[in-house]
């Protein structure tokens, strides 16, 4: 059993449907805390009242650079194949890309990477390691959108799946997560969803689940910021504290798939760094591979291939005041 998997663990997780749905995942199958939130670029929130150091979280859906911090993420984060090595031995650290090898270069491996939620994998990690996967499928949220639509909207596994340029792609990656869950039987359930759904539907049907999701999430009483149901800094917050929207939104899309939601009642302390993206040159890949970095380097992804620009996402973030 993975290390990481004991029970009890302090998350922080993001704040679009992905990360909600992992941290739910997390809370309801390993009694795991939530306590606070990332929004992915320089913004961390933690209630210090749950957590004392930041060597106690895993940070779920974002990957963070220090060797000693824990997550799980689903990003480009090695360079290449020395690189790969040196991280996918690190047990703090679990993410399918560096599980079934894909890197930044080559370009054909980068364009072979993982293509779904952190959600979806950590349904498959749970289900490897022998706990049962029991969720509401089959609900009808109205009369365009079913409970899967939701799960499966995270990181738009759905489209991914169906109608896209990337299906060949995607039908090798849900064979994966099937034998790596040890034929799980939530992960066998959304792969034939989507089989199904291609075989059956057509592209447009696959476009209106889309938008009707979109609207569903970004109208009254959820607000949304974004179609994938992320909050923005100053949309989820109110005085430290999660604003009302924000936690009927939580709770609703908990009840949507039989989950129970984890406490709502946050105090948050605010980390904030520097957000950028930058397009690397050999000898700052080189330097990232041997673990030298500029200084404060909190997280990174690569979120291009190699002949685009700003392909580099990073944070900045001095947490060293905090443990």
């Amino acid at each position: 059993m993975n290390p990481l998997i004991s029970p009890k663990q302090k998350c922080i997780i993001n704040t679009d449907l992905d990360g909600l749905f992992s941290g739910l995942l997390l809370h309801n199958f390993l009694s795991w805390e939530i306590v606070g939130f990332c929004d992915s670029k320089e913004s961390i929130w933690v209630d210090r009242n749950r957590v004392n150091k930041i060597s106690d979280c895993i940070f779920i859906d974002i990957f963070v650079f220090p060797e000693n911090l824990k997550c799980i993420d689903q990003h480009i984060v090695a360079v290449d194949s020395w690189h790969h090595k040196a991280l996918a031995g690190n047990t703090n650290k679990l993410n399918p890309n560096l599980l079934n090898e894909r890197t930044f270069l080559p370009d054909d491996s980068y364009y072979k990477k993982y293509p779904f939620g952190t959600a979806h994998f950590i349904i498959a990690w749970l289900e490897r390691n022998g706990i049962v996967i029991e969720l509401n499928f089959s609900k009808r949220i109205n009369k365009d959108i079913l409970s899967i639509d939701l799960l499966l909207r995270a990181d738009d596994a759905f489209k991914t799946s169906t109608f896209s340029n990337y299906t060949e792609n995607a039908d090798e990656w849900w064979e994966w997560l099937k034998d790596y869950s040890k034929g799980g039987i939530a992960i066998n359930a959304l792969d034939d969803y989507n089989k199904n759904f291609r075989e059956g539907k057509s592209r447009e049907e696959m476009k209106n689940i889309k938008y009707a999701i979109a609207k569903l999430l970004q109208s009254k009483p959820f607000y949304c910021d974004s179609p994938d149901g992320g909050f923005k800094e100053g949309s989820s917050l109110g005085d430290g504290f999660l604003k009302k929207n924000v936690k009927e939104y939580f709770s609703f899309i908990a009840d949507s798939v039989g989950l129970k939601c984890f406490r709502l009642d946050f105090s948050f302390t605010q980390l904030k760094g520097k957000a950028a993206r930058a397009k690397l040159n050999e000898k700052q890949l080189q330097q990232l591979k041997e673990g030298v970095s500029e200084k404060n380097l909190f997280s990174y992804a690569f979120v291009r291939s190699s002949k685009r620009n700003d392909n580099f996402s990073f944070t900045l973030l001095d947490v060293d005041d905090w443990g």
